[in-house]
């Protein structure tokens, strides 16, 4: 299966020269109308576009089991940072439901599925809805960039520097000096957003990259806020695993969270099994 191209823009707004893109993996038989946007991790520093367990390896997961998948390769440090990922997640969004009946999927089934920094800018989708630089260009960009489901894999929840378990590392990326004061706001521990869709959470409790209060912080605050939340904490793993495929026993263990994952998707769209 060979995935295909789009770009998201035809002249990319904002500053930077590298044009992102969305990877479009159509199943030969497709058993839902649903689909997936799969944003892999980053640090915001990455091209995301290298972590193949949790970009390609995951989506031809997914298309082996009949569900569409298009991976976002976004911009980064040092090409770009706020809010050139942002207005990338929101265009790829927008993009997806623009071209539903092309692509043959029903606009108001997509889930995002992201991994690490890649689940902060999937959860900024859904907690943060100030403006951006950039929008507004064309119909395209009418359409609404939240998504219908979110799935986050170990995700980098805050960007508060104060905070010990914030992935500091993402937090100066995307950030830097310009947009510091923006850290709040950007850590959804703590969103003000009125409503969430369901949400699917994925972390090993070993982590030591990106740290599990980070998950477990994020579903008490969207708790709060009434959303429904599936959550699997193992107890080890680390960090960036994806889809593992050695044999070591954690991996063995932590494999299931993808089958969790779809038996969580269709629990709320269907699909055909």
């Amino acid at each position: 299966m060979q995935p295909i191209r789009y770009e998201l823009w035809d002249s990319t707004p904002a500053r930077g020269d590298y044009a992102p893109y969305i990877l479009h993996y159509k199943p030969e038989t497709a058993k839902t109308k649903a689909s997936v946007l799969l944003i892999p991790g980053s640090g915001y520093c990455i091209n995301p576009a290298r972590p193949v367990q949790e970009g390609d390896r995951v989506a031809r997961y997914l298309c082996e089991r009949g569900i569409p998948v298009f991976v976002l390769i976004y911009r980064v440090f040092p090409e770009a940072g706020f809010p050139a990922p942002l207005l990338d997640g929101r265009r790829a969004m927008r993009l997806v439901r623009y071209k539903a009946e092309e692509f043959d999927i029903d606009p108001t089934r997509i889930a995002t599925l992201s991994y690490s920094a890649g689940g902060h800018l999937a959860a900024s989708l859904v907690g943060y809805h100030a403006p951006l630089d950039g929008e507004g260009a064309d119909e395209i960009d009418k359409l609404d960039y939240r998504p219908n489901y979110q799935a986050l894999c170990y995700p980098v929840i805050s960007l508060d520097t104060s905070k010990d378990y914030t992935h500091k590392g993402s937090a100066k990326a995307l950030l830097g000096e310009e947009y510091k004061a923006l850290e709040r706001a950007l850590s959804y521990d703590a969103s003000q957003a009125e409503m969430a869709p369901p949400t699917f959470i994925f972390h090993n409790f070993d982590d030591t990259c990106v740290s599990v209060e980070n998950s477990l912080f994020y579903a008490a605050r969207l708790k709060a806020l009434g959303t429904e939340v599936e959550m699997h904490i193992y107890p080890h793993g680390g960090h960036g695993i994806g889809i593992p495929i050695d044999d070591k026993p954690s991996s063995l263990h932590n494999r299931d969270w993808i089958e969790q994952f779809i038996r969580w998707l269709g629990y709320y769209v269907p699909i055909e099994v």
